[in-house]
């Protein structure tokens, strides 16, 4: 095949662009700006400026270009303010609300056609950014011909590059606008009055020399530089945006094509330079073509497809395995290619397997569903190969298991059935799920054995409340320490405390609260001058005293029942007959004349 393609549509498309640079004019923001002998456009006849520039975000405003008399209405200017673009007269403007304040590279436009419904159109970068209408009808003036970085009444100077300052006497569309707006011009077109490309000087050096902005018109509108430094980094020729762009492109033809550019024709593997004119511009473009030559491809593919399918290459079908060899026609833009295709048939494949499922549950296998047991086939696409498999089910069902369970416990245990925890006795109902993943319920009878633990204090008594238990008192204040000997339901305690009793029922245990004891003061220090001998003792008992006198005597179990009682005339000794008690503990009690009381123990062997 023979291709023939025009590099002018490759220049319109703009492909793949490297680009050269040339100089701007940059302002200090201070006193810098350039008065040209350019009237300006006057009155309320239409007009276009545009312009390049590259500023630092400024709050306030600073001027790009602006002409005529400061007066209302008479005034033409375009300015950043506030790092956006603004359009104004004297009297009203608009700002927009795209942010150029970003010391980048920007163009910006400004039209004003007196008789279009929305008079001004601002530009940047190309496109339409707004449309709008002043206030104040457009009268422009004549007192100062057109500033470049300064207002005419020599404020707000401009502060960064401004480079490309035309100024037109008609309406720009959008449409000329985009497609000039980032190329110089070398043909000027109609319309043009006055052409600033700010492309004297040396950027960065020493320029003391070159004072003026040459105006590219015929009609020489240059403008004086007034109070550059004109040597370093600023208020001096800098490198402004890159415009002219040339094209780089990467292009591709199969053998025996062919690829043009301009008037030039290339068949061979290479890189090509041509020159060509602008349309638009009227500039030379540089087009750099490195131009590569496909030759025929040979393509091998290996190919399954299951029992019954068939496979398309080019205009060819295939159904049985084998190898085939096409010669494939290329879309437009492609080369012609030969495919040698391998085909293998992938024969049915056939399985069986055996599941097992729950009690009222489901097996699914391909769009079928199955709950009872039973052997079921179906047919199903393989994943590995894609092709249909015929697989055999021999399926179970599990049935449902039913069972009951006797939990005992103490108060405060707790029983973990499934996710449930139980501590209150009563029946409960759990649904679990076995080894095998089948649902099984489980019927719980739970029996929670409770012990009151309470315990009373009476007359130097501790008594557990519950009867018939076993018990072990204990003293709290020695971190719970049994007291030997005191596994009776009742404790006569010694001397002050606190005190609590172990209950045990044969299954469970509780421990009662702490009862403290702080009556036993007095009656603890009698006591140690009270002797009861002998003790353990079988038959007779002697009680003797210092100083206390025994006014009554009463005997009682640590069950609580009094078994002696004696009321006696102011004694000192006291003899007892304990022959008929059965062994024991026992606790004796003494009472003076004033009431007051004494505890003893006594052991009955």
């Amino acid at each position: 095949m023979f291709a023939k393609i025009n590099a002018l549509l490759i220049l319109l498309l703009s492909v793949s662009t490297i680009t050269s640079g040339q100089n701007a004019l940059d302002f200090d923001g201070e006193n810098d700006y350039v008065q040209t002998n350019y009237g300006g456009i006057a009155g309320n006849a239409p007009r276009t400026v545009e312009a390049w520039i590259k500023a630092p975000y400024i709050p306030f405003q600073h001027v790009i270009v602006d002409w005529g008399t400061f007066a209302t209405g008479q005034r033409f200017t375009l300015c950043l303010i506030g790092g956006f673009l603004r359009a104004e007269v004297s009297g009203s403007g608009y700002t927009g609300d795209i942010l150029l304040g970003d010391s980048d590279w920007h163009h910006v436009a400004v039209t004003y056609d007196p008789i279009a419904p929305e008079k001004f159109k601002t530009y940047v970068d190309g496109e339409l950014a707004d449309a709008f209408n002043l206030p104040t009808p457009v009268s422009t003036g004549s007192a100062v011909d057109v500033m470049i970085g300064r207002r005419v009444d020599g404020v707000n100077n401009f502060e960064g590059g401004i480079d490309e300052v035309r100024i037109w006497n008609v309406v720009r569309t959008p449409e000329e606008i985009a497609a000039s707006y980032n190329r110089e011009y070398c043909d000027l077109p109609v319309g043009l009055m006055a052409y600033y490309q700010f492309n004297q000087g040396v950027a960065g050096e020493d320029n003391f020399s070159e004072t003026i902005a040459f105006d590219e018109t015929a009609m020489s509108y240059d403008g004086i530089l007034e109070n550059f430094a004109l040597t370093g980094a600023s208020s001096n020729w800098i490198l402004g945006p890159d415009l002219n762009p040339s094209f780089d492109s990467d292009v591709f033809i199969c053998e025996g094509e062919s690829y043009t550019v301009g008037g030039s024709t290339y068949t061979l593997d290479g890189t090509y330079t041509d020159i060509l004119t602008s349309e638009i511009t009227g500039c030379d473009s540089t087009i750099i073509t490195h131009l590569s030559v496909t030759y025929p491809v040979e393509y091998i593919q290996d190919i399954e497809v299951c029992d019954g399918e068939t496979i398309s290459v080019g205009g060819s079908t295939y159904a049985e395995a084998g190898t085939y060899t096409d010669v494939l026609i290329a879309e437009p833009g492609g080369c012609d290619s030969t495919v040698i295709t391998n085909l293998t048939i992938i024969e049915p494949i056939t399985a069986s397997q055996t599941v097992s499922i729950c009690a009222g549950g489901v097996y699914e296998i391909g769009d079928s569903e199955y709950s009872e047991a039973g052997e079921y086939e179906d047919v199903l696409t393989s994943e590995v190969t894609g092709c249909d498999s015929v697989v055999t089910t021999i399926l179970t069902v599990d049935d449902l298991i039913v069972f009951e369970q006797e939990l005992v416990g103490c108060e405060g245990e707790f029983f973990i059935v499934g996710e449930n925890e139980y501590g209150t006795s009563g029946t409960y109902t759990d649904t679990l799920s076995t080894e095998l993943g089948c649902d099984s319920v489980v019927t719980t009878n739970l029996t929670i054995i409770t012990i009151d633990n309470s315990i009373t204090y009476d007359s130097g008594i501790l008594s557990a409340v519950e009867d018939g238990l076993e018990y072990q008192w204990v003293n709290c204040d020695e971190g719970f320490v049994s007291i030997d000997g005191a596994t009776e339901q009742n404790l006569t305690p010694e001397s002050n405390g606190n005190y609590a009793v172990i209950i045990f029922n044969g299954a469970c245990l509780d421990t009662s609260d702490c009862i403290n004891i702080t009556d036993l003061h007095i009656s603890h220090q009698l006591a140690n001058q009270i002797r009861v001998y002998p003790n353990p003792a079988n038959d007779l008992v002697c009680i003797t005293s210092d100083a206390f006198t025994i006014e009554q005597f009463e005997l009682w179990t640590l069950s609580g029942k009094c078994v002696m009682r004696e009321n006696i005339d102011s004694k000192l000794t006291l003899s007892l007959d304990i022959t008929e008690i059965p062994a024991g503990i026992y606790a004796i009690r003494l009472s003076d004349h004033s009431g007051q009381l004494i505890t003893l123990r006594l052991i009955k062997q």
